[in-house]
């Protein structure tokens, strides 16, 4: 597989899908092996010195036995660092390599590469599909340059112009460190900083910037490019119905994992014949279908098992109006082969039936002991506070990571660009006001990281806030261990 020229080709056919509107340059480079010293490092610097001026540069990253992966990377125009993500679509090793993370950290020494959330995920063999699917989704996603029409009304155009000062303003301050405790800044830089524009609170997880909704106004007669990815990107028009639909399942694919599959097993298994065990049973049948292990979960064994909820149902007297016509809509989709909507439809369903996951609540339990065992009798600092205040981003500045103000799907926020412990790797944040912790995560801060004078350490803890969006399961498990490791 040529990748840089399967990319080259699909951003030419993206430039011709779209002549009316501008793209930034993109530039695609040869792909980098790991196995060859000094060739990623070659790659970055080429990236960063080759061109000059607003771009976008791709590179590929072979980490070898078809395990493809890559580089995203926007610059803005004075030559700096805009956004840079990783991709990485193989389950079970999606991380961000340390030494592909040292090397960019050394050649782009203000950013921090971050890991972009695939959210279908696939095996080495598809990697370069996967690799390919979401590089071009991103430039899709941010090459297109804004041209808003003259006839837009007065109210449109002085909303923009807003926004282009708040553009200004971000770019003065992106890619340059904020500050960390200990390190100061003067009274001046100190003014610019104002927490209410660069903390979003909105409650959705994406929301579309001003600018695209002005562009979306002024295109009313041409058909409006769309950002939501194909799973085969062609130059094919697809009608936004089955786009929606693909993206749908490609979300529902990802949300199962080798664990998810392993633990509806163990649950199924543990049980004795009722409506919650043949949820259970159809949920793992059903899954092993849209991850293609079709000898585990054949259509057969569907069937059997759909009969037998509908006859523990009856038997158990759950005569509900919505359970009976949730069972309906589940035959009707488990008949056309609907795998995608069986399970989504299977999962409200369990909810019904068992509001709370028993086998859930204990697995979370065993994990969140083991977080309060490294915090039992010493002396710590919880941060406490509703889902999306600011939690972890409070932990990564109080441990000394180095923060700056960026800007994520069209939400300003300020991020960890570089941090000193390992261990807030496992420390994420986001602009939304959607839960990136699900557990205490126990943070041992070093200070002398912090405050020279200092030689001792602290443990400071994240937690799930408030109103937090991870289920019932979660908020009991937390609570319990919690309230555990401040008794001990």
């Amino acid at each position: 597989m040529d990748i840089q020229m399967d990319l080259l080709k699909q951003i030419q056919e993206l430039k011709e899908e779209n002549s009316e509107q501008s793209l930034i340059p993109i530039h695609v480079l040869k792909p980098a092996q790991e196995h060859v010293d000094g060739e990623l490092e070659e790659r970055l610097v080429k990236a960063k010195n080759d061109s000059s001026g607003q771009r976008i540069v791709l590179i590929p990253y072979n980490l070898g036995n078809f395990h493809l992966t890559g580089i995203y990377i926007k610059f803005q125009t004075n030559g700096s660092v805009e956004r840079a993500e990783f991709i990485n679509p193989v389950r079970e090793h999606n991380g961000i390599p340390d030494q592909l993370q040292q090397s960019f950290n050394t050649i782009f020494q203000r950013f921090h590469l971050q890991l972009r959330k695939c959210e279908q995920l696939g095996g080495q063999n598809i990697s370069g599909y996967l690799t390919k699917k979401y590089l071009l989704a991103l430039v899709k996603e941010t090459a297109f340059i804004t041209d808003l029409s003259p006839t837009m009304t007065n109210e449109t155009t002085q909303l923009t112009n807003r926004q282009e000062e708040e553009e200004q303003q971000q770019q003065q301050n992106i890619d340059r460190p904020l500050y960390s405790q200990g390190n100061h800044p003067p009274i001046s830089n100190l003014s610019r900083i104002d927490p209410y524009e660069n903390i979003h609170t909105s409650q959705s997880p994406v929301n579309i910037s001003e600018t695209d909704r002005s562009r979306e106004v002024t295109s009313e007669n041409s058909q409006p490019y769309r950002t939501t990815t194909d799973s085969h990107p062609t130059t094919t028009d697809t009608p936004v119905e089955d786009r929606d639909t693909e993206k749908n399942a490609d979300r529902i694919e990802a949300s199962i994992t080798n664990e998810s599959l392993q633990n509806l097993y163990d649950d199924m298994n543990s049980m004795p014949s009722c409506s919650e065990r043949s949820v259970i049973s159809l949920l793992y049948y059903i899954s092993c279908q849209l991850t293609q292990n079709n000898h585990i979960g054949n259509v057969n064994s569907i069937n059997k098992e759909l009969e037998s909820l509908k006859m523990r149902m009856n038997s158990e007297e759950r005569s509900l109006s919505n359970i009976q016509n949730s069972v309906k809509e589940l035959s009707v989709y488990i008949q056309n082969q609907n795998w995608g909507e069986a399970l989504k439809l299977l999962r409200k369903l369990f909810k019904e039936v068992c509001p709370l996951n028993i086998h859930d609540l204990f697995r979370f339990i065993r994990k969140v002991d083991d977080a309060a065992d490294v915090i039992k009798n010493k002396d710590i600092i919880f941060l406490l506070g509703n889902t999306g205040a600011g939690k972890s981003t409070t932990l990564h500045f109080l441990a000394g990571s180095e923060m700056i103000a960026t800007r994520i799907k069209g939400l300003n926020h300020i991020m960890a660009a570089r941090w000193k412990n390992p261990d807030l790797r496992n420390v994420t944040t986001s602009p939304s006001a959607k839960s990136e912790t699900r557990f205490i995560i126990p943070i041992t801060v070093d200070l002398s990281d912090v405050v020279a004078s200092r030689s001792d350490s602290i443990i400071i803890c994240d937690t799930p806030g408030f109103e937090d969006t991870n289920g019932p399961e979660v908020d009991i498990a937390n609570g319990i261990s919690i309230i555990r490791a401040i008794r001990e």
